[in-house]
């Protein structure tokens, strides 16, 4: 980890941090630092393109809402807050991102948790929409699974919003079928033939809603530039 270069981010750090994650023009710069005398990670869109700024300061406010619904599920960081308009703080979990795992190196028991931990999520009314990227999914040292980056996640919303609990009924779904790739990809020998076909084929909801994040992506890259800042 690099010590915090105010020159990188074109800001000011939080106090002492340390930057774990350059920003781009499309990602927000991670900070580490402490709040209170615990360690966090602090998400900061201060230092992207003007365009992504803008829009960061409400991507923090909906990730900062989506923790709020989920506090005290399991697996699930507490949220500090926001430092500033532009700036979310989440607790940092200490471990590794779960591709950077060898195959066959997670234990039986780290899939069982995981699958604890999204079917709670689930039944706090989140959906994650974004497991396929391994990344988001933390491993402690003792195996325990975490999971980050609630930017895309879905509420359930209100009874009489038939089409936004249609979308979470397919996304908490697709949540379940991410489990199935990811225990294929890290652990083969536990999923069957069968099951590795039904989940590897794509069903028209998920082609489109792949096509529309590719076309929303291709859109933020053109409106904010592709280099990183």
């Amino acid at each position: 980890m690099a010590r915090a270069n105010p020159r990188i981010a074109g800001t000011e750090p939080p106090q002492g941090a340390t930057l774990l994650r350059p920003p781009t023009a499309t990602r927000p710069a991670l900070w580490l630092s402490e709040i209170a005398g615990r360690p966090a990670i602090f998400k900061d869109y201060r230092c992207c393109r003007p365009t992504m700024r803008f829009l960061g300061r409400f991507l923090v406010k909906r990730e900062r809402a989506m923790y709020t619904l989920l506090s005290g599920s399991p697996g699930i960081p507490r949220c500090y807050g926001l430092l500033n308009p532009h700036c979310l703080a989440v607790e940092y979990i200490p471990g590794k991102d779960c591709f950077q795992f060898d195959t066959d190196e997670l234990p039986d028991e780290f899939f069982e948790r995981l699958e604890a931990v999204v079917r709670a999520l689930h039944r706090r009314g989140v959906a994650h929409c974004d497991l396929k990227h391994r990344e988001n999914i933390v491993v402690t040292r003792d195996f325990r699974p975490y999971l980050v980056d609630l930017n895309t996640a879905l509420p359930r919303g209100s009874p009489w919003n038939l089409v936004q609990r249609w979308a979470f009924r397919l996304f908490a779904a697709d949540d379940l079928k991410a489990l199935v790739k990811i225990r294929y990809y890290l652990c083969p020998g536990q999923v069957s033939e069968a099951d590795w076909l039904r989940i590897s084929r794509p069903s028209p909801f998920e082609w489109m809603v792949r096509r529309m994040r590719d076309s929303l992506r291709a859109l933020l890259r053109a409106v904010t530039g592709r280099r990183a800042i």
